[in-house]
């Protein structure tokens, strides 16, 4: 396997294949990007097993979605991406 001696995951989600070092993954990763600067909202969507370690891992402030079905560490869910567009929406368009 090409990663074997290169010290890397190969994680399969659902219509994605990472590649990323071993012992990072997407909620890491943010982490260290929230840490340059304090910001006052943090909003996270996603519909894979990938995006996990994401919602497990933003601030406890941060809101998180899954899309679609089954167990998340996500805060909320919804049962399509259509539903994300009309949320985005109504928040764009709030006052």
């Amino acid at each position: 396997m090409v990663t074997s001696n290169l010290n890397l995951n190969l994680i399969i989600g659902n219509k994605v294949i990472e590649i990323r070092p071993a012992g990072i993954n997407k909620g890491i990763a943010a982490n260290i990007f929230l840490k340059e600067k304090n910001y006052d909202f943090i909003f996270a969507v996603g519909d894979d097993t990938t995006d996990e370690d994401l919602f497990r891992d933003l601030p406890e402030n941060a809101i998180t979605i899954k899309v679609g079905i089954g167990k998340s560490f996500a805060k909320y869910s919804v049962e399509s991406y259509l539903k994300v567009r009309k949320l985005l929406n109504a928040l764009v368009t709030s006052e």
